[in-house]
């Protein structure tokens, strides 16, 4: 079995306390700026298992544990939200998220590849110690997973979000060389799509990636180019929306 994890350069990633009142995760549709249909491209591989839904939203919200493991059920392989945490409690830490040795902990950038090997699945984790900036051999990266049938677990900002990891969360820092690093949340990604064939790992303008959000049931499709902004989110996700659920 192969699952690759992706390592992107918070307190609580998620949480269900920062969700709006009555928050309905099944009458949310796609936001801005992810979009609810596939595009029309040539060639196409989305990988079977992984499926939008919406994660355990307590002790810090549990998007890292949905994500493993639905990475996982690209390879077959069934593990519950609870079972992924406990695979990194004998982890050498920091352990600065939710979590204890017990229980487990939240699944963050530095315990992400401990927590697939404490599963027994195989991982190819990002090389996050290359030179910046990374974005274009990440996509790269991304594109030749995904292609290969990989599942990715990777770590965005989202808008309206602190950007700011637990500390030793993020093991190269943040893009301002600071050592907290800047993500908000966990997310599979599970598709590739491109009208080029895919055994073209060269990213282009036409390749786009599907993603789950973990807040609601709808898959979202993005331009792999879109992928990369600044903390300060007005770039590519200009358009997005703030606060859990929105964004």
């Amino acid at each position: 079995m192969a699952l690759p994890f992706s390592i992107l350069l918070t307190l609580a990633t998620h949480d269900w306390s920062t969700a709006p009142p009555n928050f309905n995760a099944s009458a949310y549709k796609c936001v801005p700026p992810g979009q609810c249909t596939p595009p029309s491209s040539k060639y196409s591989r989305v990988i079977t298992g992984p499926t939008p839904g919406q994660q355990w939203n307590m002790n810090g919200g549990f998007c890292g544990a949905f994500s493993v493991q639905h990475a996982a059920l690209a390879v077959g392989a069934w593990v519950s939200q609870d079972l992924v945490r406990k695979a990194n409690r004998d982890g050498p830490g920091p352990h600065n998220m939710h979590g204890d040795r017990t229980e487990g902990y939240e699944v963050m950038p530095s315990n992400v590849a401990w927590t697939a090997a404490g599963l027994k699945l195989k991982g190819n984790e990002w090389d996050y110690s290359k030179p910046v900036p990374q974005a274009a051999a990440f996509k790269a990266w991304l594109k030749a997973h995904l292609s290969s049938g990989h599942a990715i677990a990777w770590f965005p900002m989202c808008k309206g979000d602190g950007h700011q990891g637990y500390p030793g969360s993020c093991p190269a820092g943040g893009p301002s060389g600071d050592t907290i690093g800047h993500v908000d949340h966990v997310e599979a990604m599970y598709g590739i799509f491109s009208d080029r064939p895919l055994n073209d790992t060269t990213v282009g303008d036409d390749d786009w990636i599907v993603h789950t959000s973990d807040q609601d049931y709808m898959p979202y499709y993005r331009p792999l180019n879109s992928l990369e902004d600044t903390a300060a989110m007005e770039g590519n996700c200009k358009h997005a929306g703030a606060g859990f659920g929105r964004n």
